[in-house]
């Protein structure tokens, strides 16, 4: 098989080679100076490599939530969103903002509910939510950006905290 040669839409590890791990294909994205917005980390063969994300061909939509309190204590307490290996943490009944595509995700997140009774089959009778929430209307990406920038802040000090009562 002939040796791919990195190009500018795909990068590779130091040795021209797949990076061996997900992690270290994106911290490789933050040692390269790449800004994260703009890359993606895809597997390829039997490994990872670093892409430009996909340009959309209309602009993202934005909107303000509240994501309901724990209905049952085995729901988590924040509510974690992965899209295409991304990420989003957010606290439970505080107004944030959220990209379409995490909305999309909560809206997709559903269990089914059953009814079973004696001598019937079991019959699906509607299908719940993981996590609700309140729909309040649309944002702009300027004030998504300006509260991740300060939720990671905060999450970054908390982590500080945390390291200081551990040494």
């Amino acid at each position: 098989m002939p040796e791919e040669t990195e190009s500018p839409e795909q990068i590779f590890s130091g040795q021209g080679i797949p990076f061996k791990s997900e992690q270290k294909a994106r911290a490789a994205i933050t040692q390269k100076g790449l800004n994260p917005d703009d890359y993606v980390v895809r597997s390829h063969e039997d490994g990872y490599i670093i892409v430009p994300k996909p340009k959309q061909d209309t602009p993202e939509k934005y909107y303000r939530v509240t994501f309901n309190h724990k209905s049952s204590p085995n729901d988590e307490d924040d509510v974690t969103l992965i899209v295409n290996g991304e990420p989003l943490v957010i606290q439970r009944g505080v107004e944030t903002i959220i990209p379409g595509r995490y909305k999309e995700c909560a809206d997709n997140a559903t269990y089914p509910v059953f009814r079973q009774r004696p001598n019937e089959s079991r019959k699906q009778i509607g299908t719940v939510m993981v996590f609700p929430y309140s729909l309040m209307g649309e944002a702009s990406e300027h004030e998504y950006r300006k509260l991740l920038k300060e939720g990671n802040k905060k999450t970054k000090e908390a982590i500080e905290a945390d390291n200081k009562l551990i040494s």
